[in-house]
């Protein structure tokens, strides 16, 4: 039997441009299974969430693109 997660999920919907999804949805992509596994949306977004958190939390300046 499966442990229940401490922090219980919450649903969000998004709405991404078309490009944006396709661009995603290949970067995701799983040769071995043949579809985006499931659970790497989830993934995905909440380890960029984090990352973007975690950098204002630190005081960080932005990133600069050359």
């Amino acid at each position: 039997m499966r442990r229940p997660n401490i922090v219980r999920s919450t649903k969000l919907t998004v709405m991404i441009p078309e490009d944006t999804r396709a661009r995603l949805d290949l970067f995701l992509y799983s040769e071995v299974e043949g579809r985006v596994p499931f659970g790497a949306y989830q993934k995905f977004f909440v380890e960029r969430i984090n990352e973007f958190l975690n950098e204002k939390a630190l005081g960080l300046p932005p990133k600069k693109v050359p």
